[in-house]
């Protein structure tokens, strides 16, 4: 994991019209963003699922999901997904409604669940899905990833943007012939008026067909993700002289 550190060239000194007022001191100040960003692999994957099934006879049905439900509980714990991570919803019933020729018509009843765990690694995830008989009962509604110490990296990414902001403060005041005062706010959001020119995402989603023959859905690949921080600060500028 590499980290970098971007500098940000678009701050820029903003007259006080330009930012709302409650973000703004009466005195001259200059705004900044500073931003850090790293590349990481992720060590989590996240699979979702649904069950799903309809019949004249509401036993029928149950039937069918609490058994389909079973599979994929047992595909769970054989393809070592981390046992606290492992949820099924309760059991939905609802009439099932089909429009034909612009007429509402029930064609019985429909049992849903869902189901969802988290994996270690995407081999595990690739033989959960492959052991998994997709078809119009069982779909599997997504992947994602992530890592089980994003936040402890979040941490460190937005220290270093602080670092970023204070050094980009000090280049921009002395392009200008002034220098930076004293802090007068900071925030993680963008303040008024200062829009966020970059950024990043905490998971990479893949997508996964359902149903897919197996030879499509083994190509699954884990690939790496930006986790990014934005810090934005406004300081107070004085003359140079003083």
């Amino acid at each position: 994991m590499k980290l970098r550190l971007v500098l940000v060239l678009s701050t820029a000194l903003l007259p006080m019209a330009a930012i709302a007022q409650s973000a703004m001191p009466n005195l001259p100040n200059i705004v900044v963003m500073g931003h850090a960003e790293k590349e990481v692999d992720p060590n989590r994957f996240k699979v979702e699922l649904r069950v799903s099934t309809a019949d004249k006879s509401p036993a029928v049905a149950r039937k069918n999901v609490e058994a389909r439900m079973a599979q994929v509980l047992d595909a769970f714990r054989a393809h070592h997904a981390l046992p606290a991570t492992v949820h099924a919803t309760s059991m939905e019933i609802t009439q099932d409604v089909r429009f034909v020729d612009g007429q509402s018509r029930s064609s019985g009843t429909r049992v849903t669940r869902s189901a969802d765990a988290v994996f270690t690694s995407i081999e595990d995830l690739r033989g959960f899905v492959d052991a998994i008989p997709a078809d119009e009962v069982l779909q599997i509604t997504g992947t994602s990833t992530t890592r089980d110490d994003l936040p402890a990296i979040k941490r460190e990414l937005r220290r270093a943007a602080v670092e970023d902001s204070k050094a980009n403060a000090t280049e921009l005041a002395a392009s200008y012939g002034v220098r930076v005062g004293p802090l007068y706010t900071v925030s993680a959001q963008p303040l008024a008026g200062v829009d966020r020119t970059l950024g990043g995402y905490d998971r990479m989603f893949m997508s996964v067909a359902a149903p897919a023959p197996p030879a499509n859905v083994t190509r699954l690949q884990a690939g790496s993700f930006t986790v990014s921080e934005d810090i934005y600060a406004l300081y107070l500028i004085q003359p140079a002289s003083l």
